[in-house]
């Protein structure tokens, strides 16, 4: 728009599009294009720049966790762009949630978060923010367990066997920690994610 001087569309019609652009994608669970993405990006930016007269955001919360399960369906070898959205997705929804203290959406949300770094490739990123928050934001254990499965995911697909052992020597304690049944849900979590 800023290329050719055009004026922006109003924000209720950006909303609109950003929403059901999401939607779709979720509904056909199908990702989107890079370009689709950069798009998205800058409408998100935009509606952040002009917020409702009151000040709040023109977005819900949900509508920022559809985009970032969206998200979450990274084409392979591409994710750049996607990474690009979804640091400002996620913070938006960290701010959602600091006003209306949800700190379940926190939780999950921190655990997609990792899901999205790993799955980027950002593998090192996510496991510097599990060992920052595991104590504190992942409260349960599944979480946890999700969370490190995920890095340990994201180092198996990136051939890189020397991280993939230093994170379990990093959280072997923690994990001996966890009860019998969690160890289950682990070892079974990760069963399933090799085969």
């Amino acid at each position: 728009m800023s290329a050719i001087k055009a004026r922006p569309p109003p924000p209720e019609e950006v909303v609109e599009a950003f929403k059901t652009f999401f939607e779709t994608k979720i509904k056909l669970h199908e990702p989107a294009e890079d370009i689709h993405i950069k798009h998205a990006h800058r409408s998100l930016k935009y509606l952040l720049e002009n917020p409702n007269p009151d000040g709040t955001s023109r977005l819900s919360s949900g509508d920022l966790v559809q985009a970032r399960d969206c998200l979450l369906l990274v084409p392979k070898g591409k994710g750049s762009s996607h990474l690009e959205l979804a640091r400002l997705v996620y913070k938006e929804l960290q701010l959602t949630v600091d006003r209306k203290k949800n700190f379940m959406l926190r939780e999950n949300d921190l655990s997609r978060w990792i899901e999205m770094l790993c799955r980027s490739g950002e593998t090192h990123e996510a496991r510097k923010l599990l060992e920052k928050t595991s104590g504190k934001a992942l409260h349960h254990p599944r979480s946890f367990c999700i969370g490190l499965n995920d890095v340990l995911r994201g180092f198996w697909s990136e051939g890189n066997d020397e991280e993939f052992l230093l994170t379990l020597s990093m959280f072997r304690e923690r994990l001996l920690s966890l009860q019998p049944e969690t160890h289950a849900l682990f070892y079974g979590e990760k069963r399933s994610s090799a085969s």
